[in-house]
C-alpha cells in the first residue's frame, strides 16, 4: 500500500484533520513528530495530507419550495444557516400563491436559531431536545394553517394532513 493511500485510509477511520507521513511509511498526527523522524531517514520528505471537508447538503429554491409542509418541515429543521432559511422564505413570498404554513415553518426556524446563537447554544447536534421540540412546533404550525397552492403539492399536502390527524 503506498503511503497516500495508507494515509487517506486513516483519514477516513479516524477524526484526524490531517496526518503527515515520512519516506518510510510511517503516519503521524502532529507535523513536528513526522518531520523528526524524517531527519533520521536517507530521505528526509514529509508529505501531509487533510482530510477532506463534508460538504453541506444544498438545497434549491426549487426544489426546496416544491416539497409539502411535512417534508419541508423536516428540510428546513436540518438547515443551520439563517441566511438560507430566509432566502427560502423570500422565494415563499415571491411565489404565485405562497403558503402560509410554509412561512410559519421558515418564521419558526429562524426563530429558533437566533434564539440558540443569542444563548450561545448553537450546537444542534448536542442539544437535540430544543430541535425536537422546533420541528413539532413547526410541524403543529404548518398543521394549522391551510396549505393555498393549487396543483399536485395541495393533493400531497392533505393527504400528508389526513396521515397527521390519525
Amino acid at each position: 500500500m503506498n503511503i497516500e493511500t495508507k494515509a487517506k485510509k486513516y483519514l477516513e477511520q479516524h477524526d484526524a484533520v490531517q496526518v503527515s507521513a515520512t519516506s518510510d511509511g510511517f503516519l503521524f498526527i502532529d507535523e513536528r513528530h513526522a518531520k523528526r523522524h524524517a531527519a533520521t531517514l536517507n530521505n528526509k520528505d514529509v508529505k501531509t495530507f487533510k482530510a477532506e471537508e463534508e460538504k453541506p447538503e444544498e438545497h434549491t429554491a426549487d426544489e426546496t419550495l416544491e416539497q409539502n409542509l411535512t417534508q419541508l418541515a423536516e428540510t428546513v429543521e436540518g438547515i443551520d444557516d439563517v441566511d438560507e432559511i430566509y432566502l427560502l422564505q423570500k422565494a415563499e413570498e415571491n411565489a404565485e400563491k405562497p403558503r402560509k404554513g410554509a412561512l410559519a415553518i421558515f418564521d419558526a426556524r429562524i426563530e429558533q436559531l437566533l434564539e440558540d446563537d443569542s444563548t450561545g447554544d448553537n450546537d444542534i447536534v448536542n442539544d437535540q431536545s430544543n430541535d425536537q421540540g422546533a420541528a413539532d412546533q413547526a410541524q403543529d404550525k404548518a398543521k394549522e394553517i391551510p396549505a393555498v397552492r393549487t396543483g399536485q403539492t395541495d393533493a400531497v399536502d392533505d393527504a400528508a394532513a389526513a396521515k397527521a390527524k390519525k
